[in-house]
């Protein structure tokens, strides 16, 4: 009876460290699977910011500090649009350079990932209530350069 027992109490030994070899072989495999989905997702990304819409403000003369600090809320707001993957807002850079053109008080780059982001972007009603919000600061309207993304 010994015996027996001694032989149930190993072949329980060796299944429990087999369970544990299985366990680590599974979680490593899990692992694997969540890197491979994470590689597949920036594969998939790796074709969007096709669009970039490119525009260049002026503000209005005597426009405060306040203003300003509100116009760029508003700029920064459409960033949380789904449609836009990126956005960039900035002035005119200090940089010494006799051909930068320093005509506006900012320029602003969104990046979509197709021409038709852009276009259902440019009927959103909440991009179209943050320029009519913008629109009197502004001293016309923003000179705009949109191009594709050469691959």
């Amino acid at each position: 009876m010994k015996k027996i027992l001694f032989i149930l109490f190993i072949s329980l030994l060796t299944a429990c460290s087999s369970n544990q070899e299985l366990e680590h072989k599974l979680e490593k495999t899990q692992e694997a699977l969540e890197f491979a989905n994470e590689v597949i997702q920036n594969l998939e990304h790796a074709n969007e910011n096709k669009i970039v819409h490119t525009l260049y403000f002026t503000l209005k003369e005597g426009v405060t500090d306040d203003e300003r600090t509100q116009f760029l809320s508003l700029i920064d707001q459409l960033g949380e649009l789904s449609y836009v993957n990126a956005i960039k807002v900035g002035p005119p850079s200090d940089i010494p350079d006799p051909r930068a053109k320093r005509d506006y008080d900012y320029a602003m780059q969104m990046q979509f990932a197709s021409k038709e982001d852009l276009e259902a972007y440019a009927q959103d009603s909440t991009h179209l209530a943050i320029r009519a919000q913008a629109g009197p600061l502004l001293a016309g309207p923003p000179v705009v350069y949109d191009f594709d993304v050469l691959d």
